[in-house]
């Protein structure tokens, strides 16, 4: 009776056993939940997108695939909470949110570098025609600056004729006044340094008379003492 009641026992553990295995084997395949995310990996793999329009389709739908994402790995952290493994179950979901996580961060990120980069350069080339039209603006503004100085200039020396000749002759006069006494104070100075010069050489031309006389002198001396002591 009690070797009844065992193997009773026992075959209805293995049954519920055999069971609970039956059911962990059709566990959905991990990331079948993140179809839309695989999706978006297909469509956009590494160094595809190359395009604003890509950019902007990718930017698109992250947010709600992101949404998706998380509120899936939700649903299936509860769904293992009732199974038996339910351990094994929650880290194969977490390996599969974070797999399908870092997938759709890594297309967001360079949609996202994509657009920056695009935008940057849209600007460095507005910038840059910016710049061009500033210089070939720069002869017209020239001549319009040298126009409106001539201009100036004339109404200037229409004003001038318009004092009278008198005013001129008198601005003459004392303009060459000036420059007679420039001339006058430079021919002074230079007859000035041309007396110093004279001064000098004079006094360099003495000196050398001097050293002249003197190694003649020693010459003569040298001379007489030679005869002497040839005697």
């Amino acid at each position: 009776m009690l070797r009844n009641r065992l193997r009773i026992l026992i075959l209805t553990f293995a049954a519920c056993f055999g069971a609970l295995a039956w059911a962990q084997e059709k566990m959905p395949e991990q990331g079948a939940e993140y179809a839309g995310i695989a999706q978006l990996d297909r469509e956009f793999p590494p160094g595809s997108i190359q395009s604003m329009e890509s950019s902007a389709q990718v930017q698109g739908r992250v947010p709600q695939l992101r949404s998706e994402l998380e509120s899936e790995y939700v649903k299936r952290q509860n769904a293992c909470y009732k199974k038996f493994f339910a351990t094994r179950c929650l880290d194969q979901a977490r390996q599969s949110h974070d797999s399908a996580k870092n997938a759709l961060s890594r297309i967001e990120n360079e949609a996202s570098l994509f657009r920056r980069q695009q935008i940057a350069a849209e600007k460095e080339k507005s910038i840059a025609e910016h710049q061009a039209q500033e210089a070939a603006k720069v002869p017209e503004r020239a001549a319009g600056a040298q126009a409106q100085a001539n201009k100036a200039a004339t109404h200037e020396r229409n004003q001038l004729d318009q004092a009278g000749n008198q005013q001129q002759r008198a601005a003459k006069a004392v303009q060459k006044r000036q420059q007679t006494q420039e001339k006058i104070e430079q021919r002074a100075q230079e007859r000035t340094q041309a007396a110093q010069q004279s001064a000098e050489n004079q006094q360099k031309y003495e000196e050398k008379l001097r050293n002249a006389e003197r190694k003649v002198e020693e010459r003569d001396k040298r001379l007489a003492e030679k005869a002497k002591n040839s005697q």
